[in-house]
């Protein structure tokens, strides 16, 4: 079935769809593209510079998740990496205020995550490193 539109409802629905826009991380494996299910953003901006360039909070799980928090240019990030998204780390933000991230913290805590220190992200190596 055609659907006819007005040039105002052809935008319109082009401003719905872009609002839509998500990034996914994908594994190739046997020539099959498997989405992995989370909902990353860029990394890095148009020019190679990491988008977030501030000290994450990282917690550690038992079961060797990882989660990490961050408050940074007005805007909040978490970086996690589990068994959903094969051992890669992936950079969200989320809707929390600054004074909101203790308590996001503590629900990850409640979760069995424990607070290993606050550290910065080295993109280079895409890891959290702990010197002693």
């Amino acid at each position: 079935m055609l659907e006819l539109l007005s040039s105002a409802e052809k935008k319109q629905k082009i401003i719905k769809t872009k609002k839509l826009e998500n990034y996914f991380l994908a594994e190739i494996i046997n020539g099959q593209i498997n989405y992995l299910p989370c909902r990353a953003i860029d990394m890095f901006d148009c020019n190679g510079l990491p988008i977030v360039n501030s000290t994450f909070s990282v917690y550690e799980h038992p079961e060797g998740k990882r989660w990490a928090i961050t408050h940074d240019n007005g805007k909040t990030y978490v970086m996690f990496r589990n068994e959903n998204t094969r051992g890669k780390y992936v950079l969200q933000e989320i809707n929390c205020r600054s004074h909101e991230v203790a308590a996001k913290a503590l629900e990850k805590e409640a979760k069995g995550y424990v607070h290993e220190r606050d550290i910065e992200f080295n993109y280079k190596t895409m890891e959290f490193y702990f010197i002693n």
